[in-house]
Formats: structure tokens, C-alpha cells, sequence
């Protein structure tokens, strides 16, 4: 199939749904095998909303709503960041603490995908020619079907991985991965 026969927002369409399905499925697959969200993934989205809400001081026409609502959204991840830092010393801390740990869960499910969304439309403006609620609506569903697959894979890892897998890659072994001798190379 010819991609220049296909309309741009179809094709825009494709590129977000596979650059947030790679998103989605690294964090679910995570959170699947080892029970948390890596460090890289909370400061992932804590620097990119921290820089956006710097660029909505220099160019806030590129912002759709409220822009007192979108800074204080994008501003949520660094102050809770701070907050973390300062009240326990660490992030991890935090995250289990019994006042800190529910407001971040509530800052991620608010900030992460705004957050998400903001960077997959600047880097695909075609995005915004999707006119009606069907690929809007599908984009989501994608997402969160590679979301469910991603955590569900990680749960089983142990059926598509050996723990030398997570080895050689660097990563820690999770607790039910295969303990199978490495395959020969």
C-alpha cells in the first residue's frame, strides 16, 4: 500500500499509536514483572512536563485550554517530585508513604497522560486533522489494550523469558522469571 494515498490524518493516526504503545507497553511490561515503575519512567514524564510547562511561559498559544489549568497540571509531577524529595528523602519512599504515595498515584494518572499526549501531538501535528470521536476513541483503546498485554506479559514473563534474559540485558531477574539454563549462543 501506497502511504501517499492514505490521508495525513490516518497516517498520523499510526504514528501516534505506535509511539504510545511503545510508551505503554515498556512501563506496563514493568510493572508487570517487577511490580513498580522504573525511576526512568517517573523522571521520564517529570522532565517532559516540566519542559512543557517552560515552553507554555514562552509560547503558551500552542496549549489548548485553560493555561492556568494546563501549568498547574504540567507543574504537578516536579512538585511532587519535590514534595517526595523533601518530606522522605526519596522517591521510592514516597511512593509508599501513606499521604505522598496516593497524591502521586493521582498526580501520574492525571499528569502521565496529558503528558503523553502533548508530546506524541508535537511530534505528529497531523494528529490534530482526526476529526470525530472514532480514531480518538480507537487511539485510546489501542493504547490501553497494548497496556493490558504489556503488564500481562510482564506478570508471565517466566512463559516468554529465561532470567538470563534480564541478565544480558541489565535489568534485575523478577521473582517468577524462568530459571532455566541459558539457551547456547
Amino acid at each position: 500500500m501506497s502511504t501517499h494515498r492514505v490521508p495525513q490524518a490516518q497516517r498520523a493516526f499510526l504514528v501516534a499509536s505506535i509511539a504510545m504503545g511503545l510508551v505503554v507497553w515498556s512501563v506496563a511490561f514493568n510493572l508487570g514483572a517487577f511490580g513498580v515503575v522504573f525511576f526512568k519512567d517517573v523522571f521520564a514524564v517529570v522532565v517532559t512536563a516540566t519542559v512543557a510547562l517552560l515552553v507554555s511561559f514562552v509560547v503558551p498559544e500552542v496549549f489548548a485550554g485553560p493555561l492556568w489549568a494546563v501549568r498547574l497540571l504540567l507543574a504537578s509531577p516536579a512538585a511532587w517530585l519535590i514534595a517526595a524529595v523533601t518530606i522522605d528523602h526519596s522517591v521510592t519512599e514516597a511512593a509508599t508513604d501513606p499521604v505522598l504515595g496516593p497524591i502521586g498515584l493521582c498526580v501520574a494518572l492525571a499528569a502521565t497522560p496529558y503528558t503523553l499526549w502533548l508530546m506524541i501531538t508535537a511530534l505528529v501535528p497531523q494528529l490534530d486533522q482526526i476529526r470525530g470521536h472514532r480514531l480518538a476513541l480507537a487511539l485510546a483503546g489501542i493504547v490501553v489494550v497494548v497496556g493490558t498485554a504489556g503488564w500481562l506479559v510482564g506478570q508471565a514473563n517466566h512463559h516468554f523469558l529465561h532470567c538470563d534474559d534480564f541478565t544480558i540485558s541489565g535489568n534485575d531477574r523478577p521473582r517468577n522469571c524462568a530459571n532455566l539454563p541459558a539457551s547456547p549462543r
